[in-house]
């Protein structure tokens, strides 16, 4: 669902309200939620990458070895061990907690040809989504939608379109312009 209004329009209130119904029921449910931020406006993965590190346990002020180490126990416990690392190693694209080129040759590869890095990025985020769908419904709230980058938005429409029958519910609420 994509909910757009003007500044000041009430979205932000709206996603409070939601988010604390939702907490109220005390059904379990995964909740991932991603804010845009003017500062990082058109970044790739600034909307979608601190709702991953919340996810997985991926503490800011952790070393980046504690980082990579939280964030691969998280995948490892949610997908097949053959599927884990390289899904781990391009999670952390996106989470802003990279691995070593020495470490993986298909993310030292992807970093070089965008088109690899984007299926990667894909495959272990639909990877994801898919386990924890499996698990509990999800929902992924992203705010304020227009400060976030277009990769953010096509990684999204690809798993919703690549989920469709899965418990997966996107809220995404932004200016007009996002439309």
């Amino acid at each position: 669902m994509l909910i757009t209004s003007d500044p000041g329009g009430g979205k932000s209130r709206l996603r409070h309200e939601f988010l604390r119904r939702i907490a109220a029921r005390g059904e379990p449910l995964t909740i991932l939620v991603g804010r845009g931020d003017p500062m990082s406006a058109g970044l790739s993965h600034e909307l979608l990458g601190p709702a991953l590190r919340r996810l997985c346990g991926v503490g800011e002020g952790d070393r980046p070895e504690q980082q990579r180490e939280a964030l691969c126990r998280y995948v490892h416990e949610r997908l097949p061990a053959s599927e884990a690392r390289r899904a781990a190693e391009f999670l952390g694209e996106l989470c802003g907690t990279p691995f070593s080129d020495d470490q993986s040759p298909t993310l030292s590869a992807a970093r070089q040809d965008a088109g690899l890095m984007g299926d990667g990025l894909q495959a272990a985020l639909l990877a994801l989504l898919r386990a924890e769908c499996a698990a509990r419904p999800v929902l992924l709230v992203l705010d304020d939608l227009h400060w976030g980058d277009a990769l953010t938005v096509r990684l999204i429409d690809t798993a919703l379109r690549e989920l469709a029958s899965s418990p997966l519910f996107v809220l995404a609420l932004g200016r007009p312009e996002v439309n």
